[in-house]
């Protein structure tokens, strides 16, 4: 018989006991709000505080039935809780943090939450990397549960049409979506240091979270770390197209396979590629696959996720037949206008590696068109951070027009990341530049700058979720009514 947890729900013999009442502060965070709803569907009573509303996640807890304070308060905190969970971004002097620590209730940060109670003895796949890691892991997934395994799992996007982020059902494999970042206030760990990994992906590494790993040798160390945790009954499955992933190679007894495009690095090698007008056609290892995504960097990605399930008794010609109807993970190129036969894409790349290939796989798929990007950057580490060179880099040549809002930013920077010296960086790479005042002016700037036939990639932070509704309006209409007008002007035959 499988121990209880919450409410007295039966659970697998290697899940331990699950507290019954559980508070989560920053709650609105994708994997805290994913496990309170997990929890809650497990039987836990979940209440959280989040000042934040970072979209889709309200909506979700909303839904869930889950009750969430937006304003941080002692009086938030129930009087009966068994455990708080926080947040990466809960620091101390939080209020309900605070009260909890004063009251002797154990806080515990989401990532130990899920080791204590769900990894310890679970088949662990972990994908990670600086870009790519999302949709690799949705992949996985995907392909495990066409063969009828269905895992239990943690991704930080969605699939499309999917319901959920995270379950925790008890299954003795789970595949897991590995985040570098820390794990929260008192646990500097990367929170994929806590997930038991025995097969690990690593779909890229390139300096990134400039807030946290000061140097590309600190961020690296992370990812050294994680290799040193795989046992050598283990996986380790690389990108061998990206320097920083190769790097990890060699580095204890797990066996590596290495997949790319590459000739001398690839051990499993991604051949006979090309783009298609429904998505992209490749093999992989004399295997032909089909996806319905654009783009290198998917191709890559399909591969080291079929690569990987190799290792749960999956065929590469059964991750071949899964992934034909993989229909992608939302917020990477959703199209927003499809349906008025617009190309209008919304993304959330903002790292210098993740927009190049974002910006070359929509390039792919139209290539005589004019791009047009609207960016918001983030997270830059300001003019003394290396992005001030590569953000720019990264898009002249892919992107033929930018307009750019202020960024967004983690904390105070002495020198700020300057946009209007950005902007001439890509003028001076050949690229037409126009900056804004923020976001909102977006919506007159397009009007102004965009023309029939452009190609429109929309890269905002994800707390822009209204914000950039109303800008793919603005754009829908300007570009219709432009296109109205140039029909009306056009003489008759």
């Amino acid at each position: 018989m499988g121990q209880k947890s919450a409410r007295g729900k039966a659970s697998a013999p290697h899940m331990r006991r699950v507290p019954r009442r559980i508070h989560f502060l920053g709650i609105h965070g994708r994997l805290v709000g994913s496990l309170a709803m997990a929890l809650k569907r497990l039987g836990a009573e979940v209440s959280g505080t989040d000042s934040v509303a970072f979209p889709p996640m309200p909506a979700l807890l909303k839904s869930a039935g889950i009750q969430v304070a937006s304003t941080p308060h002692e009086r938030n905190l129930p009087e009966r809780v068994d455990v708080v969970v926080t947040g990466s971004l809960v620091r101390r002097g939080d209020r309900e943090l605070e009260a909890a620590m004063d009251r002797g209730i154990p806080v515990w940060n989401t990532a130990a939450f899920l080791q204590q109670y769900f990894l310890r003895e679970t088949e662990n796949f972990v994908v990670t990397g600086t870009k790519g890691k999302t949709s690799t892991t949705a992949m996985l997934l995907w392909i495990l549960q066409s063969v009828g395994k269905t895992p239990d799992f943690l991704l930080g996007g969605q699939i499309r049409g999917g319901r959920e982020r995270l379950t925790l059902s008890g299954k003795p494999m789970m595949v897991l979506e590995g985040d570098e970042y820390p794990c929260g206030v008192g646990d500097p760990l990367p929170k994929f240091l806590r997930y038991h990994p025995r097969h690990v992906g690593v779909t890229s590494l390139q300096h990134d979270h400039l807030e946290v790993y000061p140097s590309p040798e600190s961020y690296r160390e992370a990812f050294v770390h994680l290799v040193h945790q795989v046992p050598r009954t283990g996986s380790l499955t690389l990108n061998a197209d990206d320097e920083g992933a190769m790097s990890l190679v060699g580095l204890t007894p797990t066996p590596v396979t290495t997949v790319g495009f590459s000739r001398s690095a690839a051990t499993v090698r991604i051949t006979k590629y090309r783009e298609t007008s429904s998505g992209t056609k490749f093999h992989v290892a004399n295997v032909a696959f089909e996806l319905l995504l654009p783009g290198r960097m998917h191709a890559r990605n399909a591969a080291i996720a079929a690569v990987m399930a190799r290792h749960a008794g999956v065929s590469l010609k059964q991750s071949s037949l899964a992934l034909k109807e993989f229909p992608g993970v939302e917020g990477r190129l959703d199209p927003v206008g499809h349906e008025e036969g617009l190309p209008i894409y919304t993304d959330e790349a903002y790292h210098p590696l993740a927009l190049r290939a974002t910006l070359e796989a929509v390039r792919g798929r139209h290539p005589k068109q004019r791009l047009v990007l609207l960016f918001e950057p983030r997270y830059t580490s300001g003019e003394d951070g290396p992005w001030k060179q590569t953000l720019p880099e990264s898009i002249a040549g892919n992107a033929d027009v930018v307009i750019a809002a202020p960024p967004v930013e983690l904390r105070w920077l002495p020198r700020p990341f300057s946009i209007s010296g950005f902007c001439r960086r890509l003028r001076a790479l050949g690229t037409e530049a126009h900056r804004v005042k923020g976001v909102s002016a977006m919506e007159s700037a397009v009007r102004r700058l965009c023309r029939p036939g452009d190609v429109v990639v929309i890269s905002f932070s994800m707390i822009r979720g209204e914000e950039t509704a109303a800008v793919v309006e603005a754009l829908k209409e300007a570009l219709r009514e432009t296109s109205a007008h140039q029909k009306k002007r056009k003489p008759r035959g």
